[in-house]
């Protein structure tokens, strides 16, 4: 049997595997409430890291393409292996951005569920002061437009 500092430590709906931790039910919620964290998961579930990814390969490219022009020189003398060398920047920078976009979209997806579960469990209808994601509204789901790539 757990010791009661032990029991309280550790919120109970937190799982030890990331990402497979399940939605509360929103019933207890305010319906309009309900519905944008319903759209909010909807959008983090299914994103796919695409703006990240052209972000980060964007900016590697042009710092490629600056190393070459500023840059001690060409990586050889054949203008084709320059330009192979900037299509595996490019393409290894996008895989590493929109694997962090997806990771990123997991975290925030955690973290909603988290205040979900805390403001169904509080019976709060505020958000925690200071909870992450607060800098725009206030709140994770209201966080702005879908960035889906759909």
């Amino acid at each position: 049997m757990p010791t009661p500092v032990k029991q309280f430590s550790r919120p109970r709906w937190r799982s030890d595997l990331r990402g497979t931790r399940q939605a509360p039910d929103l019933t207890p919620m305010p319906a309009e409430e309900a519905e944008r964290a319903r759209t909010r998961l909807a959008e983090l579930e299914n994103a796919c890291g695409c703006t990240l990814g052209a972000a980060i390969a964007f900016t590697a490219l042009a710092v490629y393409i600056a190393v070459l022009a500023f840059g001690p020189g060409p990586l050889s003398d054949s203008w084709w292996v320059s330009v192979g060398a900037g299509a595996m920047v490019f393409a290894l920078a996008a895989g590493a951005g929109k694997t962090l976009g997806q990771i990123r979209a997991r975290q925030q997806r955690d973290r909603l569920i988290d205040e979900l579960h805390w403001r169904i469990a509080t019976g709060r209808p505020e958000v925690r002061g200071g909870l992450r994601g607060a800098g725009r509204t206030g709140s994770l789901w209201g966080a702005g437009k879908s960035r889906s790539c759909r």
